[in-house]
């Protein structure tokens, strides 16, 4: 079936070898100590990982937990596509408008650049100021199904949307324009509290402010 997809071991482990290099042997007692002492290095290691990481979680789940409270998610009201994703769930976009591609992402990574806001057997039925959608029709015409979409923004990171798709971009260092979320604003249908501009959805009543990065 023809279908068309649119989108509109670490430094102590080298002190251990240096002190016991040139020995021709050594005392059990001395053993055991360097093996303990490696093992309490690698458990303080593991332990800071894993601190580090439910950090970046706890972080990031707050980040998604704002952004889907503003974006108002609408309900799956059906579609059959042949991406495998949930309504507030991100996606990878990628192609041309006439010719795109979409894949699963974790939201709020570099891997994503749209979040699904709502899901629909047609484009038409997407909420109004939805940032896009992607849907998939049969070559002999007719829709199958559509992916309401908003970009995935993140406070204090950087978009690029001059172009069909939006596309993350580091902050730093670019050539082209980038805007940077930098707030959030509820009940509001325009940019006007925002200093640098926005994006506003007027439908669902919220603003992403952000600020253009031009160098």
């Amino acid at each position: 079936m023809n279908i068309n997809r649119i989108l509109a071991c670490s430094g102590f482990a080298g002190i251990a070898v240096v002190l016991i290099a040139g020995c021709t042997s050594t005392s059990t007692s001395t053993q055991d100590s360097v093996d303990a002492a490696a093992s309490s290095v690698a458990s303080a290691a593991n332990v800071a990982a894993s601190s580090a990481n439910q950090a970046a979680e706890q972080a990031r789940s707050a980040i998604e937990e704002a952004t889907e409270s503003a974006a108002q998610l609408q309900p799956d009201l059906g579609g059959n596509l042949g991406i495998d994703v949930e309504v507030g769930d991100c996606i990878l976009a990628s192609g041309t408008l006439d010719d795109a591609a979409a894949l699963p992402a974790p939201c709020g990574t570099p891997a994503s650049n749209y979040r699904v806001i709502g899901k629909a057997p047609t484009n038409a039925e997407c909420v109004s100021d939805a940032d896009s959608y992607y849907y998939e029709e049969l070559v002999i015409g007719g829709e199958q199904g559509a992916l309401c979409l908003d970009v995935d923004w993140v406070i204090g990171d950087c978009m690029d949307v001059s172009g069909e798709i939006a596309q993350r971009v580091p902050c730093e260092g670019g050539t082209t324009a980038r805007e940077r979320a930098t707030e959030i604003v509820l009940d509001a249908v325009d940019a006007d509290s925002c200093p640098g501009g926005g994006y506003a959805h007027p439908e669902r009543k919220f603003t992403v402010c952000t600020e253009t990065l031009t160098s």
